[in-house]
């Protein structure tokens, strides 16, 4: 039983990158992970208020922007011009300066791309390392339990996909902040939002059957 925990360890451990979107397996029998199972407006709610996000550079980042927006509306309020929307922008507002729909939806995409890529190496890290202690465990270079390996980097993976789906959540609330602030109309984000979760959810499917 612990060389099969060992081994559903290895064959979890795996980054799985569709869409140009980052994909990780749950190690539990449950496949969705606690940001997955809320709302867009949840999710950006726990990413800005939960300490365990904090330091995120993504977070950080949704977290300045809100803080933004929530001054430049009290200014708008104070000026009379609360109610106005998002695409009703002063002059200086809707200068060339201002992003186009494109160019947030592209930076979304690249940001997700980025992602992916420090992730995979980080996984790949994490699945050498297993790999090689097993081996020590398995020589008698090392004591330790098969078990309680197969544990710790399960709990590592775990972590590291709680971190990823943080990344990932705040990164997309703060493109959907960006496009409603410049008055435009956007599937993407929340396109990317579902796809993120049900390709998680088929990959688990396709491993499980396979063990």
């Amino acid at each position: 039983m612990e060389i099969k925990k060992l081994g559903i360890l290895l064959v979890c451990l795996t980054l799985i990158v569709a869409a140009g979107y980052i994909y990780f397996d749950r190690f539990v029998l449950n496949g969705t992970s606690e940001l997955d199972t809320k709302t867009g407006e949840e999710q950006k709610t726990e990413l800005l208020t939960k300490e365990e996000f904090a330091a995120l550079p993504e977070v950080q980042e949704l977290k300045e922007q809100e803080e933004q927006l929530e001054r430049v509306g009290v200014m708008e309020a104070g000026s009379g011009q609360a109610g106005a929307s998002p695409g009703n922008k002063s002059t200086a507002q809707a200068s060339d300066a201002a992003p186009s729909k494109a160019d947030i939806e592209n930076r979304l995409k690249k940001k997700l791309v980025s992602l992916q890529g420090e992730y995979n190496g980080k996984l790949e890290g994490l699945i050498a390392s297993a790999k090689g202690e097993y081996h020590q465990i398995v020589s008698g270079q090392r004591k330790g339990s098969k078990s309680a390996l197969a544990d710790k980097y399960l709990n590592l993976a775990q972590g590291l996909e709680a971190q990823c789906d943080a990344r990932v959540y705040a990164a997309i609330a703060f493109a959907e902040n960006e496009l409603q602030e410049y008055g435009y109309q956007s599937s993407m984000p929340e396109q990317a939002r579902q796809t993120y979760q049900q390709q998680k959810k088929e990959r688990r499917k396709q491993l499980l059957s396979k063990i």
